[in-house]
């Protein structure tokens, strides 16, 4: 069950470990872009990576890989399948199936990704240039996972970049400042 009050799928503690990590430090969040995506990283990249902690590397993978947990907060357990959800709806089997190979390419992708990026030796099975190639013969399944990964580690990195960036404040506070910004 989630702490009371607790709205999101983040604990105290994991907002906290976002805002010190990602606040004001875009360099951290374009080396974990990057790395996610697959590209080398420079020297200064690789050190901003190599020096996650175990806890950051944890927040990372909960962020870009979630897993169902039934202690979440109401509507907001979540997995990268359940994306799924609006590409499929009323699409029948044969139109769905190419959506959901594409996702589990995906789901595969990030989980090599993130492997790598927790320091494991990873030979990637898919990469983004191969799944842009046009002319291959699964060329919609292809493209459409790359895609998907372009626009998921972007949005999540939007999302870290945006909770690091949020205010510390009470409801009551927040109206507060709202009421006092609206009079202006």
């Amino acid at each position: 069950m989630p702490k009371k009050g607790q709205t999101m799928r983040f604990t105290d503690v994991e907002l906290s470990l976002i805002k010190g990590l990602f606040a004001d430090n875009e360099a951290l969040l374009y080396a974990l872009r990057k790395s996610l995506l697959g590209f080398v990283l420079d020297e200064n990249e690789t050190t901003i990576i190599k020096g996650l902690s175990q806890e950051a590397l944890k927040l990372i993978r909960k962020t870009f890989l979630p897993t169902i947990d039934p202690a979440s907060p109401f509507f907001q357990m979540t997995d990268m399948a359940m994306a799924l959800n609006v590409d499929i709806k009323e699409k029948s089997e044969d139109e769905a199936l190419p959506l959901i190979i594409a996702k589990a390419i995906e789901m595969q992708y990030m989980d090599e990704a993130l492997r790598k990026l927790e320091g494991e030796k990873v030979t990637f099975t898919y990469n983004l240039n191969d799944l842009a190639v046009l002319t291959d013969e699964n060329v919609f399944v292809n493209i459409t996972a790359r895609n998907y990964l372009l626009s998921y580690i972007d949005s999540n990195c939007k999302q870290l970049e945006f909770l690091a960036g949020q205010k510390d404040e009470t409801v009551e506070q927040t109206v507060a400042r709202l009421q006092k910004n609206s009079a202006k």
